[in-house]
Order: C-alpha cells, then sequence, then structure tokens
C-alpha cells in the first residue's frame, strides 16, 4: 500500500455500521458523536436527505424488527427501523421502556448532534467523510458534489477540501493485504478506495488494516490526545454505570453512552 497523507480538520463516519466509529474512536480520530455512528446504513442519497432536512423526522416513523428474547437482561437492546430512511438501530431502543418515548429521544439527540457536526463541517477546511461497504464510484461522487453544494449555499467557505474513503472487502486477500484506488475529479473532490479483507474478528473486522490506513489521516496531535481522554472516561463512566447497576438491579437506560 502507498501511503497517502490527508491533512483533516473534520472526520465523519458514514457507517454502514458501527465498524466506522469503532476503528475512528480506537485510532483517537473521532471528535464527536454522529447520529449515524452506531446505526446500520447504506444508502448515500438517504444519507444525503437526511443533511438536507437535519434529520429532522429521523426516527418518529419505526418498526420494531427484532424484539429481545425472554430471559434477556432488562436493558438488553432491541433492533429498531427507521421506516422512511431504511435505517437500523441496535443499540438505541430498549424492551422496558415505551418505544415512543425513545423514538423522541433518539430524533432529539440526532438533531442535537447533527447541528454540532454541521457547524464545524462550515468552518473546515478539509473534510474526510469515511465509509465501509461496497465500493461504487458514480454514487459516491454523486454523494460527494451535492454535500459541497448543500454545505456552500449553507455558509461553507470557498476552496474546501472533500475526501471520501471508502473501505471495501475482498476475502480473498491475506491479512495483510492493502489494495488503494485514487480517483481525483478537481481540486477539491477526492475519492479512495482501499480494498482488504475485513472478515476478521467479527464487527471489528481487520483491525490492523484499519489502523494503517487511519494512519494516512494527519490531525493536530491535541485534538489526537484530547480525544483519547475523552473516551478514556466515557469508557470508565460506562463500565461505573454497569457495575452499579448489576448491584443495585435498577436500570436506566443511557443512549448517549453510545458516543
Amino acid at each position: 500500500m502507498q501511503k497517502q497523507y490527508i491533512k483533516a480538520d473534520v472526520i465523519l463516519s458514514l457507517g454502514s455500521a458501527c465498524r466506522t466509529a469503532h476503528h475512528l474512536r480506537k485510532n483517537h480520530l473521532r471528535l464527536f458523536s454522529s447520529p449515524l455512528d452506531w446505526m446500520v446504513s447504506g444508502d448515500l442519497d438517504i444519507i444525503y436527505d437526511l443533511f438536507c432536512n437535519d434529520f429532522k423526522d429521523f426516527f418518529l416513523n419505526y418498526e420494531v424488527v427484532k424484539h429481545s428474547k425472554k430471559g434477556d437482561k432488562a436493558d438488553e437492546p432491541i433492533h429498531v427501523k427507521d421506516v422512511k430512511y431504511d435505517i437500523l438501530s441496535i443499540h438505541h431502543f430498549f424492551a422496558n421502556e415505551d418505544l415512543k418515548i425513545q423514538s423522541k429521544r433518539v430524533n432529539e439527540q440526532s438533531i442535537y448532534r447533527w447541528n454540532k457536526i454541521k457547524q464545524k463541517l462550515l468552518l473546515a477546511k478539509n473534510i474526510v467523510f469515511i465509509h465501509c461497504g461496497n465500493f461504487e464510484l458514480e454514487k459516491i461522487k454523486k454523494f460527494l458534489t451535492k454535500t459541497s453544494l448543500l454545505l456552500k449555499r449553507n455558509g461553507g467557505g470557498n476552496n474546501i477540501k472533500y475526501y471520501f474513503i471508502n473501505i471495501s472487502s475482498n476475502e480473498n486477500l491475506n491479512e495483510n493485504e492493502i489494495y488503494i484506488d485514487e480517483f481525483k475529479f478537481n481540486e477539491n473532490l477526492h475519492i479512495i478506495n482501499y480494498t482488504i479483507n475485513d472478515s476478521y474478528n467479527g464487527f471489528i473486522g481487520n483491525a490492523s488494516a484499519w489502523k494503517k490506513i487511519l494512519k494516512s489521516l494527519k490531525m493536530p496531535l491535541k485534538i489526537k490526545i484530547k480525544n483519547a481522554i475523552n473516551d478514556f472516561f466515557i469508557r470508565l463512566k460506562r463500565s461505573c454505570k454497569r457495575r452499579i447497576a448489576f448491584f443495585t438491579k435498577k436500570y436506566k437506560n443511557d443512549i448517549n453512552e453510545f458516543h
């Protein structure tokens, strides 16, 4: 793999599942929480629509696709799908609370998080989107072009560089093989596809390959240190809450744990 070094002011996960956000967090590149981080989504047209409407109706129309099993813990997540956007949540809904209350909470959290992200995007000079899934060049080009125009209409600056990094999987490769294809449409729009064997370790995938790829993204050291410290305290808080819940048998659902 020939390394491609990219300066990044903002790095945003676009899914298509939890793996992307997980590896950004593990490599201290995750600046903030995104509504799509722990969702299962794959359609870039739908993601663009959500960007346009600021997630205002996200998860207000939903259906349960997988109930908790009898005997599961009280705070065991259930799988709920946004019917309009065909996006699946596997971490944010629980069997022990009214779904309407939870739907409103997910919606409000998503709007709040997106508004923070949008302000960062409008101020950034180098924006990196990362997606894990099948590589569809024309669809990615269309998404990147439309998103750049959307941000410009909303007050984003000129000459912003946009990068779309896609990580696709080929099970015929060995664990250490990484292939790269780069497409540059103009000075501001870049698409890079990395092909690896990402079938290892369940949802985590090929962690060593992800680490090598993400090393190409350059952020200020002070930001990476801040991200690492924040991640440590969030995980510590989560661990403490679970221990308290275990001994007290009192469960309180907190979707902010999925930061």
